[in-house]
């Protein structure tokens, strides 16, 4: 685990124990089951009819900052870049809800779904179950896990508990180690991520690569580094149709011509 990963999974154990300490996981529990959270959009459906077509299928991330870059977005309207996003052509949307880090939130994911009609991943360092009905809760459709902090128990654990609230899962790996992890878990959706841990370096082939040892069930996604129309024809060309897209829209000043631009 690199050592920003482990500082932020150290932080969610600290912020997992306060909120318990509000609201435990039964009353968590009794929250959704009083409100009844709307039913799932669904999100892998969004993208299995992508693919099916060979078409691009685009998860459109709100994401207002980053621990590399700082502030990414400076005029950040959540339900806006919702709607253009929706109206460029995405399948999906990914919302950032990390505090600390990213600057995201929970009424973010919330005001981005309650503007437009796509299905929308929590995207989260997830370590607990809790975090789970967390994202059952505020609305969510999909949450991400991410193979580079948890074992191989904890994913099939956390996944059954997703499953079980008729979640659905975005797997991340980045190496094939844990791509062959992945191969063992009921995880469909599997994002592959383009970005080194350790030095934070970009190598687009490693989405490739990392495609010829995951199992026929899954429905890979490309992550990071996707910034212009030439990787994304790379990736089609390698019938990789699934993309997930933040700092690369996010940061221009006309998102929505940056976004017809690459997928024309």
């Amino acid at each position: 685990m690199s050592n920003i990963l482990e500082k932020i999974v150290a932080t969610k154990k600290i912020e997992i124990k306060k909120a318990q300490q509000k609201i435990n996981l039964d009353e968590l529990k009794n929250l959704i089951a009083k409100n009844q959270p709307p039913t799932p959009r669904g999100f892998i459906d969004a993208i299995s009819l992508k693919y099916q077509q060979k078409k691009p299928a685009i998860i459109a991330e709100i994401k207002k900052a980053s621990p590399s870059r700082g502030i990414i977005c400076h005029n950040f309207n959540p339900a806006k870049i919702a709607k253009m996003y929706q109206q460029g052509g995405a399948c999906c949307l990914s919302v950032l809800t990390d505090k600390k880090y990213f600057k995201g939130s929970t009424k973010y994911l919330k005001k981005a779904k309650n503007s437009c009609d796509l299905p929308v991943l929590r995207k989260d360092f997830i370590i607990d179950e809790y975090q789970i009905y967390q994202s059952k809760l505020m609305g969510a459709d999909c949450i991400l896990l991410i193979a580079a902090i948890l074992s191989l128990a904890e994913l099939n654990e956390l996944i059954a508990v997703a499953h079980n609230l008729q979640l659905d899962v975005l797997l991340e790996v980045h190496n094939q180690k844990e791509m062959m992890m992945a191969n063992q878990t009921k995880a469909r959706l599997l994002g592959v991520n383009n970005r080194n841990l350790k030095d934070f370096s970009i190598d687009i082939e490693n989405t490739k690569k990392l495609k010829e040892f995951a199992n026929q069930d899954k429905i890979i996604i490309t992550e990071s580094g996707i910034n212009n129309k030439d990787t994304v024809r790379q990736m089609l060309q390698n019938n990789i149709y699934g993309f997930l897209i933040g700092e690369a829209f996010i940061k221009e000043h006309a998102p929505l011509l940056k976004m017809q631009q690459m997928f024309a």
